[in-house]
């Protein structure tokens, strides 16, 4: 069996990934492993016809680059991440799936949450998740908010409550 040290987890600062961020604690746990909080962003691309407008669009470039960070900052301090031990974020900018690709190498697991857009949504905007799944050098876990939603409702109400997860869950699908 695979040993879990190092778990990435990507977050786009949804329920979705608060739901992620909860498994992956969990399992980070139960397996001892450090988390990787990874959060992607692109900047959109500036004309730089001239110096000046280059200037301008480094300049917000650094500033968008600031505020990513501390967008993601504030999200570890509201899923109650921030001052926990073994965990580390980083902002990257690239395109998230890309970015994930490169990020992932060192890691044994991706915990990722997931919309679970269907149709024409899922057509035009894409999962991002569904293709780390496919192209990932180590497992995914894919967690869905209502799944974690059911998981959270079990854990609240004690362990017995947590038998009847899985088919409060199924229910709910």
């Amino acid at each position: 069996m695979r040993e879990i040290s190092n778990i990435l987890v990507p977050v786009d600062f949804t329920s979705c990934s608060v739901c992620a961020i909860d498994s992956a604690l969990a399992m980070g746990v139960k397996f001892g492993a450090s988390l990787h909080i990874l959060h992607c962003y692109q900047i959109a691309i500036h004309s730089a016809d001239d110096l000046s407008m280059w200037a301008m669009s480094k300049t917000l470039d650094t500033e968008t680059s600031k505020d990513e960070r501390e967008w993601l900052d504030e999200f570890l301090i509201s899923s109650g991440c921030a001052t926990r031990e073994g965990i580390a974020s980083d902002s990257v900018c690239g395109p998230a799936f890309q970015t994930i690709m490169e990020q992932s190498v060192d890691f044994d697991l991706i915990v990722m949450g997931t919309h679970g857009r269907t149709g024409v949504a899922r057509m035009v905007l894409g999962s991002i998740a569904e293709k780390v799944v496919r192209d990932a050098s180590c497992p995914v876990l894919i967690v869905h908010d209502e799944y974690a939603r059911v998981a959270a409702e079990s854990q609240a109400q004690g362990p017995l409550a947590s038998e009847d997860m899985l088919s409060r869950s199924s229910e709910a699908s």
